[in-house]
Parts: C-alpha cells; structure tokens; sequence
C-alpha cells in the first residue's frame, strides 16, 4: 500500500494534504524551508539527510530520481526504512518494519 501511495503521491505529507483541504500549509514541518512534496522529503529536506545517507550507503549510491527509488526492486526495502526512520509518515505507516 505504501508503495502505491509514494508512487501516486496521494502519501500524507504537507503538500498533498494542502491540495485536499485538510491543513493550511504545505510547508515542511522538519525544515520549514520549503513544500512538503515527494520531491523533498524523499532527496532534498536537510532534516533528514543522516537517514538519506543510510539509505544512500546501503544503495551503495544516491538515488538521483525518485523513479529509481519508486521502481528499483532492490531500492524498496531501503525506501521503507527511510520512510520508517523519518517518522514524517508515522501516523499512518508506524509499523512498517522493511525484510
């Protein structure tokens, strides 16, 4: 299910909810820097980076796209982690636990 979710972007983070009436702000409550997209909080919020880097070493590189970490086989259990470790998504998804 998440999978699906991150894929179509329909994933409770601030930019989406904004788009559905259900907050005010798309801002991203770790960083407050920018819009809470896919975009960011998967390759560009800085309070994730040391989670980012886990994800990037256990990659054994940077995921450039988010189409590779969307449909790279090897890259999904890497990517539930993250989204685990970050617990931006908690609320919904608490009890993920990646194989």
């Amino acid at each position: 299910m998440l999978l699906v979710q991150l894929r179509t972007s329909h994933v409770p983070l601030q930019k989406h909810l904004h788009c559905i009436g259900k907050i005010e702000s798309p801002r991203c409550p770790a960083c407050r820097t920018a819009e809470e997209t896919m975009h960011h909080f998967l390759l560009m919020c800085p309070e994730f980076a040391a989670q980012r880097g886990v994800m990037e070493r256990a990659l054994q590189r940077a995921p450039k796209s988010i189409s590779t970490l969307l449909s790279n086989l090897k890259a999904f259990p890497h990517l539930f982690r993250f989204v685990n470790n970050t617990q931006q998504i908690h609320g919904v998804f608490s009890e993920l636990q990646p194989e």
